[in-house]
């Protein structure tokens, strides 16, 4: 008998302690995984999307001074040149007889050309006209580069005539671009120069190149847009150590700061979440659970909102809290707001 009650004994302890530790386990809290963000103070912006077109700042076109055959080239397209440097040599044409010396000249320059006989320079025809009577007897006279840069949309060869303020080429600074934007009437007001952007575009893609507000018109202007016309104020922003990606002609989007303020706390988006009633809350872990925070917004910025709340520097706000209720033993991982 006495066998007997110690196996009963055995089994009824075995029965309570295995009672025990199952009861255990459907006590145990459920802890769920989610992302968290330590709240602390930065740096809040405010920016200004625009659109524009990438251009060479500091660009010069060399025009005629005066009538003039150009006697010899110096230069191609695409070449770099110092400034200073010759471009051309040409000879002046009185005005008088101006459209009867490019005629002969165009006239001999194709004789020359049928003959097989094309001179190195212009000289030659110069000199068959000035037989004629029909061209200045003033010594060549040679034109400079104004800037150091690259010849661009060169538009003269040797033997050919131009009047006066003919566009004959350009040279322009590659390492030196700006973007030109147009800003809206009801947006132009936040703009200041010296303020700093940053720029982006499909020409470029993954890149970002920093900008800065050079200058803003004094006037307004209409353009077309595609609900009507509308307007606008040109900005000019400078872009600041630009490499061979971006290029004069690509269009740009320029993302402007209009304004910041140091020492804000802000809630990033993906962590506020609203009630039915329209009430905005957010959820903080606090000792390992989800506790449901009511906030109320207090500004909008670009990289998250301050809430009129006190929240303690060092709090933890969970990241896309949805599925999330209050009391939820939590698991914390870092976590980073959307950008």
């Amino acid at each position: 008998m006495k066998l007997k009650s110690y196996i009963l004994l055995f089994l009824s302890t075995a029965v309570i302690s295995g009672g025990i530790l199952v009861a255990g386990q459907m006590m145990k809290p459920t802890v769920v995984e989610a992302q968290s963000w330590k709240l602390h103070a930065d740096t809040a912006s405010e920016t200004l999307l625009c659109s524009g077109t990438v251009e060479r700042a500091n660009e010069k076109t060399v025009s005629a001074s005066c009538n003039l055959v150009v006697t010899e080239l110096f230069v191609q397209e695409g070449e770099q040149v110092k400034a200073g440097q010759e471009l051309f040599t040409a000879h002046r044409v009185e005005e008088a007889s101006s459209a009867a010396t490019q005629e002969t000249y165009l006239r001999l320059w194709e004789e020359y050309q049928a003959t097989g006989v094309i001179p190195d320079s212009a000289e030659e025809i110069l000199a068959a006209s000035a037989q004629a009577g029909q061209a200045d007897s003033e010594e060549p006279f040679t034109v400079t580069s104004p800037i150091s840069g690259t010849v661009n949309d060169l538009k003269i060869l040797e033997g050919d005539s131009a009047a006066v303020g003919d566009e004959m080429m350009t040279v322009s600074d590659p390492q030196n671009l700006q973007v030109r934007l147009q800003v809206g009437e009801a947006d132009i007001a936040e703009i200041a120069t010296g303020q700093q952007a940053e720029i982006t575009g499909s020409g470029f893609p993954g890149q970002t190149f920093q900008g800065e507000v050079l200058s803003i018109s004094d006037e307004a202007v209409q353009q077309a847009s595609t609900t009507g016309k509308e307007t606008v104020v040109e900005v000019i922003l400078k872009v600041l150590e630009p490499t061979a990606e971006i290029k004069p002609g690509y269009t740009v989007k320029a993302s402007i700061t209009t304004e910041e303020s140091p020492d804000v706390f802000l809630i990033p988006y993906s962590a506020v979440l609203a009630d039915d009633d329209g009430q905005e809350y957010i959820f903080l872990v606090q000792e390992g659970q989800a506790v449901k925070q009511p906030v109320t917004a207090e500004k909008e910025y670009a990289n998250g909102l301050s809430v009129k709340e006190e929240l303690p520097e060092g709090a933890h706000v969970i990241l896309e809290p949805e599925g999330i209720t209050e009391g939820m033993y939590i698991r914390e991982t870092e976590g980073q707001p959307d950008a």
